[in-house]
């Protein structure tokens, strides 16, 4: 049964911390607002500097209250995975040369030797009309990735990247086998479409 909104939100604030360095920072903060007024007659004035200073605190306060609750309230959901979009967008647009060239995905593959893991194809993937050229190195959310690159019927680079998926770093994701549907992004332009597929974390990017 749903709690009353002010019974849930005690509770949620109940179950939050912050740590002492984010609590030094707010406590800098406070001190950093004067809110003490002079005392001496009033003016014609006075009204005016009054409204001025209180809008002054008014605003302060408000800036603090949201540097607390992006300490408090962690990314959603929708924003790590978008996070995640605009990263490998941002490596498919620097197209850094391959360190594997091939046709094969058996010989791309077996180049990942570093990897905890080893790529595969995806079943997603595979109803893309791609032809493969190669591979390397990269990495998402500084974990380390294989960024398969392929070339569409159009000609333009398509880039596929894979990574274990690891639910504490990547959050929670759509997983195909599932029958879910991708997480579907357009970044610069770019398609990003991110799912999970056989343990992995997959991400594709095309124009």
């Amino acid at each position: 049964m749903n709690k009353p909104l002010k019974e849930a939100s005690k509770s949620y604030f109940d179950n939050q911390s912050i740590s002492d360095a984010q609590f030094e920072n707010i406590e800098e903060l406070v001190r950093g607002l004067d809110v003490s007024e002079p005392k001496h007659e009033s003016t014609p004035e006075e009204p005016s500097r009054r409204r001025l200073g209180m809008f002054s605190l008014s605003t302060a306060g408000l800036v603090m209250l949201v540097a607390l609750a992006t300490l408090v309230f962690p990314p959603s959901e929708k924003e790590l995975s978008y996070v995640i979009a605009k990263e490998v967008a941002k490596n498919h647009i620097k197209l850094k040369p391959l360190e594997i060239s091939s046709s094969r995905f058996d010989v791309v593959s077996d180049y990942f030797t570093e990897l905890d893991f080893s790529p595969v194809p995806s079943g997603h993937f595979n109803h893309f009309n791609v032809d493969m050229l190669g591979g390397r190195y990269c990495s998402i959310q500084s974990v380390t990735a294989a960024q398969l690159r392929y070339k569409g019927a159009d000609g333009k680079p398509v880039t596929l990247y894979e990574v274990g998926y690891n639910k504490d770093i990547f959050g929670p994701l759509p997983n195909i086998e599932k029958e879910e549907e991708p997480a579907i992004y357009y970044v610069n332009g770019l398609e990003v479409q991110i799912w999970i597929e056989k343990g992995l974390l997959m991400a594709s990017v095309r124009s």
